[in-house]
């Protein structure tokens, strides 16, 4: 990663890294772009975006982050799920989790047609630590278009 400021304009769209791609979601960067805007002062934005670019670089990459799932780590210190995802052809097809650094967070999921991709599907700022419908909703759409169901 360069020493160059990040920006909201710095968080690209496709991410390719040594085993994985992020793909951020249609509309994605749009909601980022609208949880800054609640975050005060600037510095706390500036913040999120240096956590958020070093974190879609460890996904790139393969690495897990704390809020995924992992296997291989006791049960005890699992970290919490978000949500589930819906079904793909009558299978369950896991869950979505969230890249975390209050008050933001960016919800995505795991490729299941494609397990080289990660998708982003959104941010919002929460002040409220419940899963939302709407961010559940928004999800499930973004996670039925990308993965070419209808």
């Amino acid at each position: 990663m360069s020493h160059e400021r990040i920006t909201e304009q710095n968080i690209v769209r496709e991410r390719k890294g040594a085993s994985k791609t992020v793909i951020h979601c249609e509309g994605a960067k749009k909601s980022l772009d609208k949880a800054l805007d609640s975050v005060k002062p600037s510095k706390k934005r500036q913040r999120f975006l240096n956590f958020l670019e070093l974190s879609l670089d460890r996904l790139a990459n393969g690495d897990r982050l704390a809020g995924m799932p992992h296997d291989g780590v006791p049960d005890n210190q699992k970290p919490v799920k978000e949500g589930a995802l819906p079904g793909l052809l009558g299978h369950t097809t896991g869950h979505f989790w969230a890249i975390k650094k209050i008050p933001i967070r960016g919800y995505g999921w795991d490729g299941v047609k494609n397990r080289t991709h990660i998708y982003i599907s959104h941010y919002v700022y929460k002040d409220q630590q419940s899963l939302s419908k709407a961010d559940t909703d928004r999800v499930h759409r973004n996670f039925r278009k990308m993965e070419n169901q209808s």
